[in-house]
């Protein structure tokens, strides 16, 4: 069972394969240093100790610090969704199912070959595994079946002309700023007395805080969401976004059309006043006969916490990913999808592919074609370097992506055959900086 943050990162290091070597220039650290880093700014900011010394003088329990490592490596789960629709487009132009891509950029280990099905669940277990350590199930059959509770419970909480007629001052200001488009920090509601309705009353007060720290990551203003969940749908359009992106999006927005988060905090004040204003007598049947209401429509939104046995579980099943072993190969994999997206803001693109296989080899490589076969992407390739920096590039430089002339390095290999995909530049949403990329 793991003790505490040290041993996991000393877990990482060995068995995870982590490389945070510290090298002469920052050029020549490890390539798993900037996680290192990420990990010890969250857990430790304005440190300049070591993190393994900072872990060593301050226990950390196991929760926080895997709280810090999956959202350190978290930007590798966007990477993958990348390169996943990448390869979506790719095999809905082919118009097959079979598509594969191969990660064989060196000539020690196996190449990774996986199916289009097989890089989509790979990439959702990723995701799942480097989900937050707390977070809500949000579905829209639960929202709304706890809206109907609370205001079964309180009718008058869904009035609309008595939306604001709530004593509670911080209440008031809330759904003011709510009404004028932003999502402020939700206020602390009210409490009864009640030993039973209470403790449910601030189980709502998280549930809603956990609804705006989920939207309000998207954007401060409610108008935020709908343009998120606008560009979303145009890019699935595009091949560039996936249904449960579209679905995810649409669940958080769908309900803010109808004020929810606003009736339910409005229904959750007026049942505390109302119950709090009652006899003793009464308080105690309304607060019972609320709780019977409110509880089973909360139960529909779950509140994951990752903790103990399982979490250990999870990391163990993290690191033997096989796509984890290979995150450098990701990375330059993601690399291509950014540098064909910018690409194809411009030119019509076709990826070329050997027997139905996308291949990332180590060597240089001509991976598609672009403006009608007048120009070429390619992998590794090796071209002349003027005034070179040092003796030992005088022969070439090598970066991992270039967009060249067509027949200017070498042709296609023989049986490779096209994947067309084409892009207008007013509808591309995601941009790499440039079109040629070095890693």
């Amino acid at each position: 069972m793991i003790r505490d943050g040290l041993q996991v990162w000393r877990s990482l290091k060995t068995e995870g394969g982590l490389d945070v070597r510290r090298g002469a220039t920052e050029d020549r650290d490890g390539y798993d240093r900037p996680i290192e880093l990420a990990i010890r700014d969250i857990l430790f900011p304005g440190a300049k100790a070591s993190l393994e010394q900072r872990l060593a003088r301050t226990r950390v329990s196991p929760e926080p610090f895997l709280a810090a490592f999956f959202a350190a490596v978290q930007p590798y789960a966007d990477m993958m969704q990348d390169v996943l629709r990448m390869m979506e487009a790719a095999g809905a132009k082919r118009g097959e199912r079979n598509l594969e891509i191969a990660f064989d950029f060196d000539q020690v280990s196996e190449a990774l070959k996986l199916t289009l099905e097989q890089f989509r669940e790979v990439e959702r277990t990723f995701r799942y595994l480097t989900r937050p350590m707390r977070g809500r199930h949000w579905n829209l059959d639960g929202m709304w079946s706890l809206h109907r509770g609370l205001t079964q419970a309180v009718p008058t909480a869904v009035d609309w002309g008595r939306r604001t007629e709530v004593e509670n001052g911080s209440v008031r200001a809330w759904v003011g700023a709510y009404q004028n488009g932003r999502f402020g920090p939700i206020p602390v509601l009210p409490l009864t007395g009640d030993g039973e309705m209470d403790p449910l009353l601030r189980e709502i007060e998280g549930l809603a805080r956990d609804y705006v720290e989920v939207c309000t990551a998207i954007g401060p203003r409610r108008e935020d969401l709908r343009a998120a969940y606008n560009t979303a749908v145009e890019s699935k359009t595009l091949g560039m976004a996936s249904d449960e992106v579209v679905q995810r999006l649409y669940t958080l927005f769908q309900p803010d059309t109808d004020h929810w988060i606003e009736q339910v905090i409005l229904a959750a004040t007026n049942a505390a006043e109302q119950i709090r204003a009652m006899p003793a007598g009464e308080r105690a049947t309304a607060a019972r006969q609320w709780v019977e209401l409110v509880r089973p429509a909360i139960d529909t939104l779950p509140l994951e916490v990752r903790t103990g046995r399982a979490l250990q579980d999870e990391l163990e099943q993290f690191i033997r990913l096989p796509i984890w072993r290979r995150r450098s190969e990701l990375y330059a994999v993601w690399v291509a999808a950014q540098t064909a997206v910018t690409a194809a803001r411009l030119f019509d693109l076709e990826y070329l592919a050997s027997d139905g296989v996308l291949r990332f080899p180590f060597s240089g490589a001509c991976l598609a074609t672009l403006s009608g076969g007048k120009l070429e992407l390619w992998t590794e390739l090796r071209s002349p370097l003027a005034n070179p920096s040092s003796s030992k590039r005088r022969n070439a430089i090598q970066p991992d992506y270039r967009i060249v002339p067509a027949n200017s390095a070498a042709p296609p290999r023989k049986g490779e055959r096209a994947l067309f995909w084409s892009s207008s530049a007013s509808n591309i949403a995601a941009q790499a900086p440039g079109i040629s990329q070095k890693r």
